[in-house]
């Protein structure tokens, strides 16, 4: 292992040290005045759902997912709950309802008990207006967000429409009806700290016009009035943060590792390409030097041959001057007999 490795490694190891003090020490979370067995442990979303109304492929794969399809009613309502720094986010799949239009009735009801902070006590701690716990009543179109106080004695407050931190969408396109909600937990009503993984009271309910039924309904048998009778919702925290920067460093590890990879094998094949191409030229070279040998032997033989020829030519031309100058001496000797 080289130094980088070692460094990494005990890099993870101490966050996960970090992670191990911090879960056992700071985020051990509350379950006084719950309603036995019903809890909700909100996964980290690392990636924020678009708010569309519409449950797209992938989207809510990280959330935490139940059946609270009420008793009596056909087919399944699905629960998705998950949150990230700053919002919770929810969502309803209601395979009952087709109709999604704003005077269809369609509702669903969010209740909470998060008082005092961070915690789940069971009762309504406020004794007068405004209050801090209540429910949002969200409904299709572009009605508003509603936010109604409860305080101790289930008495309500007026009801404040719109309430700020609320964004809802809810659609049919799927068929059916789908909600997705995004509750601001440091603008809206409900606060609660997601750096300490705070739990609260929690209580849902989806209601079908059409039918005049509640379609769904976490915890089952919850009344609205009685916090005690509510689930528990307890948030992701600082040590899931960590958990998915952990997840993330060890991605980019990976996704360098294979960067880097894929670099040496690009560069290895190029520098084997040019290794064949250098070799290729070596030979073209060679060739080529052949060739240029050959041309010089030819060019040596031409020079050999027409110097042999010039010789030759010269030799014939003097045996004609000799022959000539014997024809001339017979003919001279010829002339002087006749005479």
């Amino acid at each position: 292992m080289n130094m980088i490795s070692k460094k990494f490694a005990l890099q993870k190891l101490s966050m996960l040290t970090l992670i191990l003090m911090i879960s056992s020490v700071c985020l051990v979370a509350s379950t006084e005045g719950h309603a036995p067995g019903f809890a909700i442990y909100s996964p980290w979303a690392t990636t924020a759902p678009t708010i569309d109304g519409t449950i797209t492929v992938g989207e809510w794969e990280n959330a935490w997912t139940a059946d609270i399809t009420n008793t009596g009613i056909l087919s399944n309502v699905t629960l998705y709950v998950m949150n990230d720094a700053r919002y919770l986010y929810i969502a309803v799949d209601d395979k009952n309802d087709t109709t999604c239009l704003p005077d269809s009735g369609a509702q669903l009801g969010i209740y909470f008990d998060d008082e005092p902070a961070g915690a789940h006590d069971g009762a309504w701690t406020y004794t007068e207006c405004p209050s801090g716990e209540g429910n949002f009543w969200l409904n299709p179109g572009t009605s508003p967000p509603e936010f109604s106080g409860i305080i101790q004695g289930a008495d309500r407050c007026s009801v404040v429409s719109p309430v700020s931190g609320v964004l809802k969408e809810f659609s049919n396109a799927s068929g059916h009806v789908q909600y997705e909600v995004a509750i601001d937990l440091d603008e809206s009503p409900l606060k609660a700290d997601t750096l300490k993984g705070d739990t609260f009271g929690f209580r849902i309910y989806v209601y079908n016009q059409d039918e005049g039924k509640f379609d769904g309904y976490w915890p089952l048998g919850a009344s609205w009035s009685d916090p005690s009778t509510y689930g528990n919702l307890t948030l992701s925290g600082l040590h899931e943060r960590l958990d998915a920067l952990l997840t993330d460093i060890e991605t980019l590890k990976n996704d360098i590792e294979g960067v880097s990879a894929t670099i040496a094998n690009v560069l290895e094949e190029t520098l084997s390409s040019m290794e064949s191409d250098v070799d290729a030229i070596n030979t073209k070279i060679a060739s080529m030097n052949g060739t240029l040998g050959t041309m010089e032997s030819d060019v040596e033989t031409i020079k050999d041959q027409t110097a042999l020829g010039a010789f030759n030519w010269n030799m014939i031309t003097m045996i004609f001057a000799l022959i000539a100058a014997i024809c001339s001496i017979a003919s001279l000797i010829l002339s002087r007999k006749k005479t």
